[in-house]
């Protein structure tokens, strides 16, 4: 494929109709190190461009997404192979479950990892895969995007690591997850739901 088609990728409908909202997100990427840029030209000569876009989030505010699918049969995933893309989330049972065993009045919590994905860091190595561009500036996306196919087998993994160091400190097993919300359950008369959002929060501080 030729260089200067992934050079001059045309970005999605919801990013060329709103430029500013487009600016503000990646302004805000770039302070939290997320995003590398802006650069007026190629950064990395072999920058591979894709079209981005943005989309509304329930709680409001707006997600940056990378149309890494694009184009077909060309595209960042299609070189990606499947096998490292297939996901074994929690299953719906796993809470059924945990919910019949502490009985009833039993305490339930949720808690989520707000911007996800966007806190892994990508492998410098794979920059070049990761470029975008607006209004003739360049970027490279430096953190786990959302529109790569390997993005939720990853944060899988490191969902199950956060889920296992709880398990371990806290040496209870009223813990399931799936992706990145965390479920968290205990007796009526205990405080162990609490205090397994507590040391939760203090992992996730760490880490």
């Amino acid at each position: 494929m030729d260089q200067e088609f992934h050079l001059n990728q045309k970005n999605l409908k919801s990013v060329l109709s709103n430029p500013v909202g487009a600016r503000l997100k990646i302004e805000s990427e770039i302070s939290l190190g997320r995003i590398a840029g802006p650069f007026c030209k190629r950064p990395i000569s072999n920058l591979r461009c894709s079209p981005i876009g943005l989309v509304p989030k329930k709680t409001g505010g707006l997600r940056l997404i990378t149309h890494l699918s694009y184009p077909p049969l060309s595209s960042v995933n299609d070189f990606i192979d499947e096998k490292f893309t297939s996901v074994k989330y929690s299953s719906f049972d796993n809470a059924v479950n945990m919910v019949k065993k502490l009985g009833i009045g039993a305490k339930l919590a949720k808690m989520d990892i707000k911007s996800a994905f966007r806190l892994l860091p990508v492998y410098p190595g794979d920059f070049d895969l990761l470029g975008f561009k607006i209004e003739d500036e360049y970027y490279i996306d430096k953190a786990m995007a959302m529109g790569c196919s390997i993005s939720c087998a990853i944060f899988e993994k490191f969902s199950t690591f956060l889920h296992w160091v709880l398990k371990s400190k806290s040496g209870s097993n009223n813990i399931d997850h799936y992706l990145d919300d965390f479920y968290f359950g205990g007796k009526s008369d205990s405080d162990e739901c609490e205090q397994l959002m507590f040391q939760y929060d203090e992992i996730c501080k760490k880490v």
